[in-house]
C-alpha cells in the first residue's frame, strides 16, 4: 500500500502556464504514462493543456463546480457529477460556475493502460486498484483502518483489497480494466 496525502505534495505550474497542480501518483515516474492522478487548483477560466495519445478522467473536489466545452461537446460538473472521461488531445475550455474550484485529474497514455474511474461510498474494493478520497474519510485495508483527507491517494498493492464503509465522503475508485 502506498500513501500520498495532499498536503505534503508540492504545487507546480501546468504544461500551459495557466494553473497550478499537485501530482499524486505517476506510473511510470518517466515516460509515457500508465497512470497519473493529480489535484489542480482552478482559479481563472480558460483552455486545459493538450495531453496527446492520453484519456483525462476529471471530477470535482470542492467549490461550486465548472463547465467543459470541447469541439462537439459540452459537460457541467457539480459536486453531485460522476466523474467525466475525455480525450486529452482535444482543445477543451473551462468556465467556472461560481468562484475557484479544486478538481482530481487521472490520465492515461491509451496505447499502454485502459481503466475504469468511479464514485464509491461503501463496499469491496480490489487489490491493485487506488483509492482517492472526495472528502475526509476511513479505509479498511487488510485489517488496518486508515485515515485520508480531500484529495488523498491510496494505491493498494496487488495482494490488497480495501473495505469501504458507510461514510458521508465518496472515493474514487480508479481500477484496471
Amino acid at each position: 500500500m502506498r500513501l500520498r496525502r495532499l498536503a505534503d505534495a508540492e504545487p507546480v505550474p501546468w504544461k500551459n502556464g495557466g494553473g497550478l497542480t499537485r501530482e499524486l501518483l505517476r506510473e511510470p515516474a518517466e515516460g509515457p504514462v500508465r497512470l497519473r492522478i493529480s489535484v489542480a487548483d482552478v482559479a481563472s477560466e480558460g483552455p486545459f493543456s493538450l495531453f496527446p495519445g492520453v484519456e483525462r478522467v476529471i471530477t470535482l473536489l470542492s467549490g461550486a463546480g465548472f463547465r467543459l466545452r470541447g469541439l462537439a461537446w459540452e459537460a457541467t460538473l457539480t459536486g453531485a457529477s460522476p466523474p467525466f472521461r475525455f480525450p486529452g488531445d482535444v482543445p477543451v475550455t473551462c468556465d467556472l460556475l461560481d468562484g475557484p474550484i479544486r478538481d482530481v485529474n487521472v490520465m492515461w497514455t491509451r496505447s499502454l493502460a485502459d481503466h475504469h474511474v468511479r464514485r464509491r461510498r461503501t463496499g469491496a474494493v480490489k487489490a491493485g486498484s487506488v483509492i482517492v478520497a472526495l472528502g475526509p474519510r476511513e479505509v479498511g485495508v487488510t485489517g488496518e483502518k486508515v485515515q485520508l483527507a480531500a484529495g488523498d491517494v491510496l494505491a493498494l498493492g496487488a495482494e490488497e483489497p480495501a473495505e469501504l464503509r458507510a461514510g458521508r465522503a465518496a472515493v474514487l475508485v480508479v481500477a484496471p480494466r
